[in-house]
């Protein structure tokens, strides 16, 4: 059953009770099925250099809470950390050099 907002609720509010939620728990294990328990980013990769748990990561935020499955990727701890510190610092450019930085970075290029 998804999750809806309730009004005048932090976001992170909203996403710490999402995570929490039968909904999330029922597309987290099928996102996991789906990629056989492994990194959605260990396709073109040598195994080796997927480590840690699995997270599931969001690709967008526009149905947190109804999530689609084809808003969830499976990432091994290394590759989501990785991926967010690469988020992270592009967010901390000027705005105009991000999206040309974000492409030139292939973080785009990831999903």
């Amino acid at each position: 059953m998804p999750v809806k907002r309730r009004k005048n609720e932090d976001w992170h509010d909203f996403h710490d009770r999402c995570m929490r939620s039968k909904h999330w728990q029922e597309i987290r294990a099928e996102v996991l099925r789906l990629f056989d328990y492994k990194c959605g980013l260990n396709n073109n990769l040598k195994p080796s250099t997927c480590l840690g748990v699995l997270d599931v990561h969001h690709r967008t935020y526009d149905r947190l809470g109804d999530e689609d499955i084809f808003d969830l990727i499976p990432l091994c701890r290394h590759h989501h950390e990785a991926f967010h510190a690469e988020l992270n610092e592009e967010k901390s450019k000027p705005k105009k050099r991000k999206v040309k930085r974000a492409k030139k970075a292939g973080v785009f290029g990831w999903f």
